[in-house]
């Protein structure tokens, strides 16, 4: 934590994958945040970037932005920078993050940094797709590579680290994939610069353009950076869909970056080799008959939603208008679900988003539940929740309730409650409500989209009733622990009053007395260290101190 809070972090762009990478960072607690953009806010922009408003259309992104990034920790100052990228100003950073910079830009402060020993981080995003790079010099020290207890093993043989291209794979579906990626983003790159902007939405001339830069990069290369065989279709949807700017795709790729970057920082836990490159292409509509999205049905109408209008077209964003979503739970999953319901226009218009969290906002909550701010401490999550993201996109319909889901709520959410329903997501804390709400979608065969952390571990779930498998079908291991916030809020069994009289008990009784025995067992020059034989358990070996003569 002390080598966190002694790292000064640049952010350079701030569209939507700049502030999820800044957001993440400075509630990590760095000792500051400079954030770099010499751009003006977009109607684009506002598809994903969720600290810019409509009367911000002009201004200088990262000055926007700025006053809301520091809310969120007032122990890390926050400050916006609109020059130019000097080597002089690049020295007084442990950290540099570039996103949406061009080509030539990289490559310059990359060769700045490595020789400086800044850690930089390269991330970027295209509509589907997003890249991620990181180079921590030569110096780098890993002190916990996985956070797990060490294990002993007999070492059998020793590498030699490839100094070739490599490539995290983030899915073993498409083993092949990234190679192919990295090419067409090289290639993206080289349309930026002769025609000074991205390919447009689903263009066919404009693929084909790409496919055939694609290939003078990839004749170009060599050793493993090279491919056998270009796959052109692939290249064309990146092309199709690299105009697009989307708020999940941008959270996604910004929460590794932002993790990087703390691994930067303080040394723990391994960094990621070299290059990784994701893609989301299963979202795009199956091709029925061969019918494909037109340039017309994804062109730009200067609205919020023209970073997603232009991968999936308007009649998809006219239909998430319509959506009526249940999620249940407004803690630090909750607040990311409702950031990305707003951004990407669900219950825009004619649909609706319910909220329920029975709990209050504590302080503690505030350095990972981004929505809440210190002045909401002792209110309640749904509500604040709900009214922050009508801030980000105030056409969003949504309501917080306060009620616990379980048999005693079904007089609230009944059976006409689930048939109004379009989908469910869970953002909760304890396996009990999980399984309650697995059972009611199966029942009312509605889609549910479970997800839970725990520590740095996460898992995803997508159940479609009858189709796929169900939260319920395999049995998670008995929780070792029962969650805080049910302890303090709503202990409704009898384990729960149990922990929560042994909490109380060592919290009046027994901590502070082992406080106070390791406040005098504090060693100071000219004394041994007796509790370096007996740890001080009772006052007695603390009097027991002898000075040394």
């Amino acid at each position: 934590m002390k080598r966190m809070q002694s790292s000064n972090v640049l952010v350079s762009g701030l569209r939507g994958l700049g502030v999820e990478i800044a957001k993440n960072v400075i509630l990590g607690g760095v000792k500051s945040v400079t954030l770099h953009d010499q751009g003006q806010a977009e109607w684009r922009d506002l598809s994903s970037q969720f600290y810019l408003r409509e009367e911000d259309l002009g201004k200088n992104r990262a000055e926007v932005s700025q006053t809301r990034l520091a809310e969120l920790n007032s122990y890390v100052p926050v400050v916006a920078y609109t020059e130019a990228l000097t080597d002089d100003y690049l020295t007084q950073f442990q950290v540099v993050v570039l996103t949406n910079s061009p080509l030539e830009e990289q490559q310059r402060v990359g060769d700045f940094c490595h020789s400086n020993g800044i850690k930089l981080v390269v991330a970027d995003t295209r509509g589907l797709f997003g890249q991620l790079f990181c180079d921590f010099g030569e110096e780098m020290l890993v002190i916990d590579t996985n956070g797990e207890q060490p294990l002993s093993a007999m070492i059998s043989m020793i590498t030699k680290v490839s100094t070739l291209l490599q490539f995290v794979v983030t899915d073993f579906a498409k083993f092949e994939r990234p190679g192919q990626v990295h090419l067409g983003f090289q290639a993206l790159h080289s349309y930026q610069r002769k025609h000074s902007r991205l390919p447009k939405p689903w263009c066919q001339a404009d693929g084909e353009e790409l496919v055939s830069l694609a290939k003078e990069v990839n004749s170009s290369q060599t050793g493993s950076a090279k491919v056998d065989e270009l796959d052109d279709t692939l290249i064309k949807k990146l092309s199709f869909v690299s105009a697009g700017d989307l708020a999940p795709i941008n959270a996604f790729i910004g929460g590794l970056a932002a993790q990087e970057v703390m691994k930067a920082c303080t040394g723990k836990f391994m960094p990621m080799k070299q290059w990784l490159y994701f893609d989301a292409l299963e979202c795009l509509p199956e091709e029925e008959g061969g019918a494909m999205l037109t340039e017309e049905d994804c062109a730009p109408r200067n609205s919020r939603y023209d970073g997603q209008i232009a991968v999936f077209g308007i009649k998809l964003q006219e239909e998430l208008a319509k959506q009526r979503y249940f999620l249940v739970g407004a803690g630090a999953i909750g607040c990311e679900l409702l950031k990305n319901f707003a951004m990407i226009g669900l219950a825009g218009g004619e649909g609706e988003v319910i909220v329920t969290d029975m709990d209050t906002i504590e302080k503690s909550n505030l350095n990972r539940q981004f929505l809440f701010r210190p002045w909401d401490v002792t209110k309640m999550k749904s509500e604040t929740a709900a009214a922050a993201v009508k801030q980000m996109n105030p056409s969003i319909r949504i309501t917080g309730h306060q009620n616990r889901v379980g048999p005693e709520t079904e007089r609230v959410y009944d059976d006409d409650f689930f048939e109004s329903l379009h989908g469910v997501a869970n953002a909760l804390d304890n396996v009990d409500a999980r399984m309650y709400m697995d059972r009611r979608c199966v029942y009312y065969r509605k889609p549910l989209l479970e997800s839970g952390t725990l520590g740095t571990k996460g898992n995803v779930q997508v159940v479609i009733p009858f189709l796929t498998e169900s939260y319920s079908s395999s049995q998670d291991p008995p929780e070792k622990s029962i969650p805080i916030c049910t302890l303090k809020n709503f202990p409704n069994a009898i384990e729960h009053t149990l922990q929560w009289a042994r909490d109380e008990f060592e919290g009046l009784f027994k901590q502070p007395s082992e406080n106070f025995n390791g406040f005098l067992c504090l060693k100071a020059p000219g004394w041994c260290s007796y509790n370096s034989i007996h740890p001080p358990w009772c006052f007695s070996y603390c009097v027991a101190l002898q000075p040394v003569i």
